[in-house]
């Protein structure tokens, strides 16, 4: 079974509506008002930490480094602006692991 993703609520929200309706079931109702929701529309993220190049930014060049997509930036932002990974302001020495 491939793995789908609902929304927290709209599981609640199915399984409250056939209790209202009556659970003369049991749980067969509620798990069959689940699996009727829509899957959402997600993407993984993906986590990394910029590449601090010291020596970059004496050359007058970006300083960092994405280490997904190679794209090089002068801000160590929350994000890659070109793959999306996800940084949080975090970043490496170059060389470092």
């Amino acid at each position: 079974m491939s793995e789908e993703y609902i929304k927290k609520r709209d599981a609640i929200n199915a399984v409250v509506n056939a209790e209202r309706i009556g659970l003369a079931f049991g749980y067969s109702r509620a798990i069959d008002a689940v699996r009727a929701i829509p899957p959402d529309d997600v993407a993984p993220v993906v986590h990394a930490k910029w590449i601090y190049h010291p020596n970059w930014e004496l050359d007058g060049e970006c300083a960092y480094q994405c280490p997904k997509c190679q794209m090089g930036s002068d801000i160590n932002h929350n994000y890659c602006m070109r793959c999306g990974a996800k940084m949080n302001n975090e970043w490496i020495y170059e060389g470092e692991e």
